[in-house]
């Protein structure tokens, strides 16, 4: 999905599977990537590693709930994310 932005995101539902979704992400290990969580939560953060489990996020932040912008709250540490909880990713 390109937006009129530049921005390019990928819908977890529809990316295809699991082969698509890796072929996808490996091209982008160690770029910035936001994740949007089906709860509401959005994560800016550096893509380190994923598999069919979880997205891991290094030097990570929350920078959105709900679709509304927040202040960005750093996380600590490394932040694993279930893929059955993400809704969204974008390459800002």
């Amino acid at each position: 999905v390109r937006a009129s932005s530049g921005v390019v995101g990928v819908r977890i539902e529809r990316c295809g599977g699991d082969r698509v979704r890796s072929k996808l992400l490996r091209e982008r290990i160690h770029r910035r990537m936001i994740v949007t969580l089906s709860s509401g939560e959005v994560y800016d953060g550096l893509l380190v590693a994923f598999d069919g489990v979880v997205v891991e996020l290094a030097h990570s932040s929350l920078i959105g709930t709900d679709d509304q912008a927040i202040k960005p709250a750093a996380v600590d540490g490394v932040l694993l994310l279930p893929w059955d909880q993400v809704a969204y990713l974008q390459v800002p």
